[in-house]
């Protein structure tokens, strides 16, 4: 095929480099990293609601659901978006009702871990070389993250506030009068060029 060989490069590369004993000791601290992450999600849930999703046979991730949260115009996935624009990576949320068709196949809870899974969830992983301060970060932005997600949706969905001035304000007026002038000035030259009509 056309694959590149770069990427199986670097990790063989990398490989050599730690050796037997860094690869295990890396491995022994994604264990540690995995314990302070679950600690952080218990955190958020009791902070923000939701639920620690148990996956005793996932040593590298973990879900935390997500149907108790308000929802989004745009649907929960604008989660998603708000954690990439606040450097927030690796973080996937996933909305449960997605489906996608492919020829006459319908994948339903499309992206989902299950077909039929009963509420929105995001996922978190304790990767290989994250640290301790690194889970901290984590879990303090994605606090932060679904406190104003919250008020964005709370803003959301009021009701637009009536207008404290009325519909011509002095902006408006002023706008207006200066289209008028421009038109005035336009059939001015049109008459000078071409004469009256």
């Amino acid at each position: 095929g056309r694959a590149s060989m770069s990427p199986a490069l670097d990790v063989f590369i990398t490989l050599l480099q730690l050796g037997v004993a860094g690869y295990q000791k890396l491995l022994q601290q994604r264990k540690t990293v995995m314990t302070r992450l679950r600690e952080g999600l218990q955190k958020v849930c009791a902070e923000h609601g939701g639920r620690l999703l148990h996956t005793p046979n996932n040593s590298i991730s973990m879900g935390l659901t997500l149907g108790h949260l308000p929802l989004h115009p745009s649907g929960v996935t604008f989660l998603g978006s708000m954690f990439f624009s606040r450097n927030v990576s690796g973080t996937r949320v996933i909305s449960c009702d997605a489906q996608k068709k492919i020829e006459t196949i319908t994948f339903k809870g499309y992206g989902a871990h299950h077909d039929c899974y009963p509420e929105p969830y995001l996922t978190a992983a304790a990767a290989i070389g994250m640290t301790e301060n690194d889970v901290d970060e984590f879990v303090r932005r994605l606090s932060k993250t679904l406190t104003e997600y919250k008020k964005v949706v709370s803003k959301s969905k009021q009701p637009p506030a009536a207008p404290t001035q009325p519909a011509h304000s002095k902006h408006m007026t002023a706008s207006l009068v200066a289209e008028d002038a421009v038109q005035r000035i336009m059939r001015e030259a049109v008459n000078t060029v071409l004469g009256p009509r």
